[in-house]
């Protein structure tokens, strides 16, 4: 679920919906509890676990699966969540498949990738390292730096791995695990259980 702030879109779009966001940084869990607290519309629709694909037992009836930049941090796990997701979904409920948009890959040491304000107070991250280990995997450095008005007062470094595959491969990966999909853009792909 990252920060949260896809999810919360979707709960506030679904309200009559319950939503469980999986998140295993306790970094971007600690964002995406500041960020509920601006949010309190949707705080007891969702409910946020510490947990990977692998630790959540999926028993609950799921109508839809939204995956935005997680791919790329499963690497054994991929395998077993296409099978479990076989296992447990129903015919035809949406997977939305966010990917890594590959210009990220080529980005220059030191970069900006994005900027948030909550009140007064200022998130900005940054790829402070990138280096590509091999074909398919990438290690990232990231920093996050939180101001208050020009003021630093906290700074984070979270060292990140990733795997890139293209939308044609996840496709490919995907009907070989009983599922269908269509690619939306070069980013995003729309999957349904055979």
């Amino acid at each position: 679920a990252g920060t949260g702030k896809t999810t919360v879109e979707i709960a506030k779009m679904l309200p009559d919906k319950e939503v469980i966001a999986l998140e295993p940084s306790k970094y971007m869990r600690i964002a995406f509890m500041s960020r509920l607290v601006e949010h309190e519309e949707v705080r007891k629709q969702i409910t946020v676990l510490p947990w990977t694909v692998k630790q959540y037992d999926f028993k609950e009836e799921i109508s839809g699966i939204l995956c935005m930049g997680v791919l790329g941090h499963l690497k054994e796990e991929r395998q077993y969540f296409w099978e479990k997701l076989d296992s447990v979904l129903k015919t035809n409920v949406p997977i939305l498949i966010g990917l890594l948009d590959p210009r990220f890959l080529n980005v220059p040491k030191g970069s900006r990738i994005s900027v948030t304000t909550q009140g007064r107070i200022r998130y900005e991250t940054y790829i402070t390292e990138i280096k590509h280990v091999m074909e398919k995997s990438w290690e990232w450095l990231m920093t996050y730096k939180i101001f208050f008005g020009d003021k630093i007062i906290s700074v984070i470094e979270s060292p990140m791995e990733w795997n890139y595959d293209s939308a044609e491969n996840v496709l490919n990966e995907l009907e070989q695990a009983n599922f269908r999909g269509i690619k939306l853009s070069d980013t995003l792909l729309l999957v349904r259980k055979r």
